[in-house]
């Protein structure tokens, strides 16, 4: 059985981290908004074919919500516009998130700890997984993490069936075309 976490939790660490963002412009072709930018397209970094194959379902669109030098997002939908799955990417600046997230993750656990009597661990799963870049963590309900040298790869799983098995396959597979 999976718990939900408490929605003050959610509110902390969308706070502490930052979540959601605007709608991305289906009218925008994310080749060229990339191209047009200078940019990368995380949208790129996997096929359709693939995100089907990690959700087992069908993806009616992929969009490049917002796309810089150094960073881009990219978000899968279905024919209904819901969010599948999302990677956000960053080629440059990686070991920087990566240690935002780590300072936000214990500053979120002291919170629980100190307002509930319990870490976020016993909430929710999320652990390292060892052998991918220079550090990987996984969780089913948290955005997973990747970082290798300066890049780092944040994406959310939460919709994607056995996640935990998919996880060191798709991380390779994230990093290997960087």
């Amino acid at each position: 059985m999976r718990i939900a976490p408490p929605a003050w939790l959610v509110v902390v660490l969308c706070t502490v981290l930052g979540c959601g963002g605007g709608e991305p412009d289906p009218a925008n072709d994310t080749s060229e908004v990339a191209a047009k930018a200078g940019t990368r397209d995380a949208c790129r970094l996997l096929t359709v074919a693939e995100v089907e194959a990690l959700l087992e379902q069908k993806v009616a669109s992929a969009s490049l919500d917002e796309s810089m030098r150094e960073y881009a997002r990219c978000q899968w939908k279905d024919e209904h516009g819901v969010y599948l799955f999302g990677i956000e990417v960053w080629w440059a600046g990686g070991k920087q998130q990566w240690d935002i997230w780590g300072q936000a993750m214990q500053q979120a656990n002291a919170i629980m700890e100190q307002q509930e009597g319990v870490s976020i661990d016993s909430v929710v799963t999320q652990g390292p997984v060892a052998g991918i870049g220079d550090g990987a963590i996984f969780s089913d309900v948290m955005p997973s993490r990747i970082l290798s040298g300066d890049r780092f790869i944040e994406m959310g799983l939460v919709m994607v069936p056995n996640s935990a098995a998919k996880f060191r396959g798709l991380a390779q597979t994230l990093l290997s075309r960087m």
